[in-house]
């Protein structure tokens, strides 16, 4: 064993002799052995040791609890497995479950019997099972799929209906699993604080509702029903129980006697009552931090359930068992071994989506030993290659780790997720590496530690005209929550529909944004243009924005790039950048390919009607490069409820105004704690710059030509940074400690903590419910500038449609004058409406006057008055720049060392010059085949 597990042969024997000489002792395992090939084998082993040594069931060794409720036999008496298989792998079923390690074969393989429907109760498959990406392929191809969870994840986005449980505080809580492995016997019933809203069913009733559908009674049967049947079956046998509170009555009589609230309070009332210390839910409520039954006892003989009623050492299955793992011994190790690994401030992934609990050591990197590091050439990267995945990851040195051991934690994969905050910090999945067709042989279980694989520097595959790529970063502080880099066929969205042989086949690729559905509006387009036009067909693929220039690389070196694609704006000079296979530009400049046409296929050439505002912005070098697709800006929403009481007329929209409403909420004796609130968000900066008629970078802020130089220590950057200083210091500004805190601010303003919230464009509407909801008026208005100078510029979020260069005529023709449709009037009416996308062109500004749109939702306005505002040259409209994001999150980091540290704003401005420099430097070089290129290369954040 020694060989196998790194320990000196003497250690062991020590630690063999201290075991069976100490005068109490536990061996005692967790997950990490249950879930490894040979689990059952181990498990099994530890309980020979604790029995050898004589600490089964004795004070100071391994003790049974003696849990408060009636115990319930698990399974049959003695245990058994394998009463039935599997239909496919014929693997054996243990207390009644099957492997989820075969759940995708169950669901791929046609013939009686085949799984088409699934219910999935608070899972996340996706993250959380054996190979992962296959899982979640089979799922995409049920027929029905039910889930009963609070989160639209990785999993429950596949569902064709979601059932949301009330929150956690609106439910009663009483633990029936962990209280029977306490180290103390002990019990508490957790009452719920909130009640539950008017037609809102409880988690029981979700659960009996689909279980009396599923036999058959309709989804208006009433879920009491079930409630009663297990009721009953309890009750039954409570009343056969010699000694029981119950013994001699009849079943409706126990039932009489029981207290609670709901189905399961009074379930829970009757097994405390039948339980061994006679309690009950009344008496459990009057002891809120619940009831110390006191210490442990000896206990074997009450839960011993073997036919001989002795402990069985040496069952034959086990057995055979350890002759596998002697075989195993003997067999050539892997090169390198892969384990989970559970971190603090992480749940499964359930808690990926707290920002507060998004930093410090929860992060999705892989622990290797120096040793291995060092032998392995590795840098900031390594690609991770398993029997059934490959994935790209940060590494992160750790010397506790086992040499030929790699460590990932699990629950991650969040890439695409519609969680906000969870989306940010993706990281990659670890289970898309464990193979699904190894279980442990005994239980059935997934083997997801101890999975062989191979371990190397992560080079991605240039394009044939660039030379090698070298091991390195291109991001000096490389940032772990990059995008998994996946195989070379790059992923799609959906799948294609069939073409006929003569039709011209258009491959669009769009971003996915994490909102339910957000694609289907342009896929209702799609299907219009191709009705419109016979012989056009529009396949639409939908991807995670984050993911999508990663993607479009890969099938562009493969030759296989889309004909149109979108890029997020801050992500612009990743397109330009973008290279076919021959190593041109894979992108051509629109204006170039309309080449002056008034229209194309019958639809009206728009590119004249865009705001001037918005041309400009999507202008580099001269030319109209991209067309916009989904578009947004900066803006600001007021509480004119307090304003008005404050005695401020309306909306501020400079800096001063902003400064001198605050100052007057502040005066008022009832009013909010503070003035203002924002999103600590790099956004706004370029915002603020481009309204100063400020520049970002040389070269006319990236627009004649590539960006070289960035400055974040411009006497704009400055002026922005000491506002909100200013404000800071006044106690009117509103910081809540998170940055990039979308989600705080909203609630503070909706709380009426703050009167002034700075947002996207994309909040109105929840912004305007919010104050209604609350019960206060507000207006939405331009974002406050400077206002010793005229407003120059804007910032413009969202994505833009790009057009490959080289398409043949038909193909070529057909993708601009889709472009064309989705940008005329109706088509982005209709975007506007569903999405909240900003009105970009005349046309449909005029469209929706005339249906008296902006009468019925005049908070929509301000996006067209606050883009219409402009004064200064087309550089203003923002900078575009290699490494943005990376960029983006200097300035944040500095503007929080600012505002909380109280740091020198020149000194740390211009330590954030250089950080942000060091960024633009390493993205050139990889842009221009000089550097390195890794996953960060192609990573966007909004």
């Amino acid at each position: 064993m020694s060989a196998a597990t790194g320990v000196p042969a003497a250690t062991i024997v020590r630690l063999a002799r201290e075991l069976a000489s100490a005068p109490t002792a536990a061996v005692y395992t967790r997950m990490g052995t249950s879930t490894a090939d040979f689990g059952t084998l181990t498990q099994y082993l530890v309980d020979v040791l604790n029995t050898l040594t004589g600490n089964l069931d004795r004070p100071g060794g391994v003790m049974f609890t003696r849990p408060a409720t009636l115990e319930v036999p698990w399974g049959p008496r003695p245990f058994t497995s394998g009463r039935w298989h599997s239909r496919v792998r014929g693997l054996p079923e243990a207390l009644g479950e099957l492997p989820v390690a075969t759940l995708a074969d169950e669901m791929e393989t046609p013939g009686e019997g085949q799984v088409r429907a699934l219910i999935c109760v608070a899972g996340n498959l996706v993250l959380s099972a054996p190979n992962g990406p296959r899982l979640g392929r089979a799922l995409d191809g049920l027929d029905f799929m039910v889930c009963v969870d609070p989160y639209l994840n990785e999993t429950t986005r596949r569902a064709h209906v979601i059932l949301p449980p009330p929150r956690m505080m609106q439910m009663p809580h009483y633990d029936l699993l962990l209280l029977t492995v306490t180290v103390r016997n002990y019990t508490r019933f957790s009452p719920p604080v909130l009640p539950l809203e008017p037609g809102q069913l409880s988690e029981a009733e979700i659960m009996a509702r689909l279980c009396l559908i599923a036999a058959g009674q309709g989804a208006d049967a009433d879920p009491a029903a079930v409630d009663e049947m297990v009721l009953g079956e309890l009750l039954g046998a409570g009343v056969q129980i010699p000694g029981s509170p119950f013994e001699g009555m009849e079943a409706a009589e126990a039932r009489a006697l029981l207290d609670g609230d709901s189905g399961p309070e009074l379930m829970l009332d009757a097994m405390l009552r039948l339980g061994p210390y006679g309690l009950s839910l009344a008496e459990l409520r009057k002891h809120p931090h619940g009831i110390d039954l006191g210490p442990l006892e000896p206990r074997l003989n009450e839960v011993l359930s073997t036919e001989s009623g002795l402990v069985r050492l040496a069952p034959a299955e086990l057995g055979e068992e350890i002759g596998r793992l002697r075989e195993r011994l003997a067999a050539p190790a892997p090169p390198m071994v892969l384990i989970g690994r559970r971190q603090l401030r992480s749940n499964n992934s359930w808690l990926h989506n707290v920002p507060s609990l998004m930093g410090g050591s929860n992060r999705c990197t892989l622990h290797i030993h120096p040793d291995d590091l060092a032998r392995l050439g590795l840098d900031t990267h390594a690609r991770v290659v398993s029997a059934t995945g490959d994935l790209v990851v940060p590494v992160e040195p750790n010397d506790r780790i086992m040499p030929g051991v790699v460590s990932l934690p699990h629950g991650w994969g969040h890439a695409g997720s519609a969680q906000r905050t969870a989306s940010l910090h993706p990281g990659v999945n670890a289970n898309a590496l464990t193979d699904d067709s190894v279980t442990d042989a005994l239980s059935g279980n997934a083997v997801f530690n101890g999975a062989p694989v191979t371990v190397a520097p992560a080079r991605l595959q240039p394009a044939p005209t660039r030379p090698p790529p070298r091991s390195g970063s291109c991001s000096r502080s490389s940032r772990p929550e990059a995008a998994p880099v996946l195989r070379s066929d790059p992923p799609t969205g959906g799948p294609m529909h069939p073409a006929p042989d003569d039709a011209v086949v258009i491959e669009a690729w769009l971003s996915e944004f994490p909102f339910p559905d957000f694609l289907e509006p342009i896929r209702e387009r799609a299907r219009e243009f191709e009705k419109a036009h016979p012989g056009h067909q529009i396949n639409l693929r939908g991807f995670s924005y984050q993911e999508l220039p990663d993607a479009i690389a890969r099938a562009a070196a493969a030759g296989r790039a889309p004909a149109i694609a979108t890029y997020y704006a801050g992500a612009s000079q990743l397109a330009r950048d973008a290279r076919a296979q021959d190593g041109s530009p894979l992108f051509v400049s629109v204006e170039k390919a309309v080449a002056g046409r008034t229209e194309i296929l019958g639809e009206a050439v728009v590119l004249d009607d865009f705001l001037p505002g918005v041309r400009e912005y999507y202008t580099v070098d001269g030319d109209f490069a991209t067309m916009p697709l989904t578009l947004s800006t900066m803006l600001l929403y007021a509480n004119t409820t307090v304003l008005r009481r404050a005695g401020v007329a309306a909306a501020p929209r400079t800096w001063e105004e902003t400064t001198a409403a605050c100052e007057a909420v502040a005066r008022l004796a009832d009013g909010p704690p503070h003035g203002i609130a924002w999103p600590v968000d790099g956004k706004f900066l370029q915002h603020a710059v481009a309204q100063q008629g400020a520049l970002l970078t040389d070269a006319g802020n990236g627009r004649h030509g590539r960006a070289t130089r960035v400055d974040l220590a411009s006497d704009a950057v400055k002026a922005y940074v000491d506002w909100w200083r200013g404000l800071h210091r006044a106690g009117h500004y509103l910081h809540t400690g998170v940055q990039e805190d979308w989600a705080g601010t909203f609630r503070a303003f909706a709380d009426q903590e703050v009167a002034l919230r700075l947002s996207s464009s994309f909040d109105a509407n929840y912004m305007v419910r919010a104050a209604a909801a609350a019960g206060f008026d507000i207006e939405v208005g331009v974002l406050p500038r400077n206002g010793a100078l005229p407003c120059a510029g804007n910032w413009i979020g969202g994505d833009s449609l790009w057009l490959a260069d080289g398409l043949d005529e038909a193909t070529r023709d057909g993708a601009l004058a889709f472009m064309q449709y989705l940008n005329s009037p109706r088509a982005a009416a209709a975007w506007h409406k569903a999405s909240g996308s900003a009105p970009a062109t005349y046309g449909c500004i005029a469209l929706l006057e005339e249906e008296g749109w902006f009468d019925a939702h005049p908070h929509h306005r301000a996006t067209s008055e606050q883009l219409e505002l402009r004064v200064g040259p087309p550089e203003a409209h923002g900078a575009v720049l290699g490494a943005f994001h990376a960029v983006q999150i200097v300035f944040m980091a500095a503007m929080e060392e600012i505002l909380t540290e109280g740091a020198d704003p020149d000194a740390r401005l211009a330590r954030a010059t250089a950080e942000a420099q060091g960024h633009l430097d390493a993205y050139n070089a990889y842009a221009l085949g000089t550097g390195p290129e890794t996953p960060d290369c192609l990573t966007v954040r909004i």
